[in-house]
């Protein structure tokens, strides 16, 4: 295989162009992504934030009367329940 000049001066060429394109790319890569959340969204996480404080008060409500022997279930309001779910109309 021969080396000529000019097959020297386009090797170099490609190497300076890869260099610059690998720079070009790290600087790009160092400013990084942004996220924005706008604000329904903020408030929407805040809606459900509380609802899940709420639901966590009334799981441990119901946790502790389970654990006391308290809790009562509505037998018949359970079998119209079950019945509606075997039927699929209320899932």
């Amino acid at each position: 295989m021969k080396i000529d000049r000019l097959t020297v001066v386009n090797i170099d060429r490609l190497y300076k162009n890869n260099t610059k394109n690998n720079i070009e790319e790290k600087e790009i890569s160092k400013k990084g992504d942004r996220i924005e959340i706008s604000e329904d969204a903020k408030k929407i996480r805040s809606i459900s934030e509380d609802n899940n404080q709420y639901m966590n008060k009334d799981i441990e409500a119901i946790k502790k009367a389970i654990n006391d022997g308290t809790y009562k279930v509505d037998t018949k309001e359970l079998a119209k329940s079950m019945k509606d779910f075997m039927k699929g109309t209320d899932i």
